[in-house]
């Protein structure tokens, strides 16, 4: 793929087949509404001898489209002002593009968004100094940041505090703990097709991520004491256990009222039963306890509470980390192990079949069940093999603005009413967060209306 074609490209969101209509519609009686995303993509320019990628994307929704040839939108790094743009125009913003044709889109701009690094010191102020604003005739139609959420249940508990897990509409990472930044000298086709994240487990969570997936292995083999990694099947991470759990407990102190849910999905080598004696096993478990014990226990919710309980009582009791995991049996103690998380997976590299997966499957009822609808597309071995999709993050791009407007309220597909967790790769490049957050307030608002 050639970058430099990419950059300031301008990219249509059009779902194959007849899902969701992206072609001018009729939406008068709505808001448009506007929003920022940071693209997966990422490769190195040798033209221009400098790495691209976070490309930040503008998108937008709902605009209404009148022919006059006056609307458009623009990146800014402020928050934008009428006064300026009647004063500059478009070298008020440090990108645009006119919008003539279509009401909903999304297009790439040749922004960077570069990597964080957080602390409590900088947490006050939401918006991170990016923001996007529809423009007509110099005035402001919508606007709005990119942004962090590390306090979302806090702050709306007024409204969602009497309302469970199940309840809501949790965003979550799919393979959380398979993350690094983008390297060239590591872009391996292994590293293409195992890293899902390019935000640490912190970050994640200072994003608003609620769900965190993981996977383990126990190494015999590694020198470093360390021996419980993070794995992406049988390929080994960078990051172990201790160093993601550690990532956890430093959120956990510094948001004294979020909830968050740790699925153990899988456990790899060293915990399965044809490779090693039962005894190995469970010490190999007691192992990832030992390292759960230490940094979290104060904050694991007990199973004798259950899913049912409501936030404003897990918070009231500091209970706010649910442990769902696939081999409890081999541990005498469990009374904090909660079943896995039951994950709805398309298992398709087809968008459409994904759509189809979702659409018959995510307003199944599985009662008192965590349920996670695992929003990405799946590589096909041979297809990997030959390097035919370019990597996950080529996947991501190619379906997080699909699943952006599949979950919104207003789709029509009623993926929203439905979905518990929402789990998905490189998850800047969707909206799943902000969705999330506002599907909460209404659902709140729908239960108390039934009550």
């Amino acid at each position: 793929m050639n970058l430099r074609q990419i950059v300031s490209k301008l990219i249509i969101s059009v779902i194959i087949g007849s899902t969701i209509d992206c072609s001018i519609s009729d939406t008068n009686d709505k808001d448009p509404e506007v929003w920022i995303t940071v693209s997966s993509l990422a490769d190195f320019n040798r033209k221009l001898n400098r790495t691209i990628e976070r490309q930040i994307e503008l998108n937008w929704r709902r605009v209404t489209i009148d022919g006059q040839h006056n609307q458009w939108i623009g990146l800014f790094n402020e928050n934008p002002s009428n006064e300026k743009l009647v004063k500059s125009g478009k070298n008020y913003s440090i990108d645009s593009i006119n919008i003539d044709l279509l009401n909903n889109g999304s297009y790439r701009t040749y922004i960077q968004f570069p990597y964080k690094k957080f602390s409590m010191k900088n947490l006050n102020n939401s918006c991170l100094k990016y923001w996007i604003a529809l423009i007509k005739n110099k005035k402001i139609i919508a606007k709005n940041c990119l942004k962090i959420h590390p306090f979302w249940m806090e702050k709306n508990m007024a409204i969602i505090g009497n309302m469970s897990l199940l309840d809501l509409m949790i965003p979550g990472t799919h393979n959380s703990g398979s993350f690094d930044r983008y390297d060239l000298y590591e872009d391996t086709l292994t590293n293409k097709y195992t890293l899902c994240q390019d935000e640490s487990i912190f970050n994640q969570l200072i994003y608003g991520i609620r769900f965190l997936d993981l996977r383990i292995a126990y190494d015999n083999n590694n020198e470093d004491k360390q021996r419980v990694w993070i794995v992406h099947g049988p390929v080994v991470m960078k990051h172990t256990l201790n160093s993601v759990i550690q990532q956890i407990k430093r959120f956990m102190e510094m948001a004294p009222k979020e909830v968050i849910i740790i699925d153990f999905h899988r456990f790899e080598k060293g915990f399965a039963k044809d490779e090693l004696s039962q005894q190995k096993i469970r010490r190999h478990h007691r192992k990832v306890w030992t390292i759960l014990d230490k940094h979290l226990l104060k904050y694991l919710v007990p199973k004798s509470m259950g899913l049912r309980t409501k936030l404003n009582e897990l918070i009231a009791k500091n209970k706010r980390i649910i442990i769902g995991y696939t081999s409890d049996n081999y541990l005498i103690d469990r009374q904090y192990l909660f079943p896995q998380t039951k994950h709805l997976w398309p298992n398709t590299d087809i968008v459409n079949e994904m759509v189809d997966y979702f659409n018959k499957t995510i307003c199944d009822v599985f009662p008192g069940e965590l349920v996670s609808s695992m929003a990405q597309l799946t590589a096909e071995k041979f297809k990997l093999i030959i390097d035919l999709y370019d990597g996950l993050r080529t996947m991501a791009q190619n379906v997080n603005r699909l699943i952006t407007d599949a979950f919104h309220w207003d789709s029509g597909m009623g993926w929203t009413d439905c979905a518990n967790v929402v789990s998905s790769d490189y998850f800047l490049g969707n909206n799943l967060i902000d969705i999330s957050i506002k599907t909460n307030l209404m659902r709140s608002k729908k239960q108390s209306t039934v009550k």
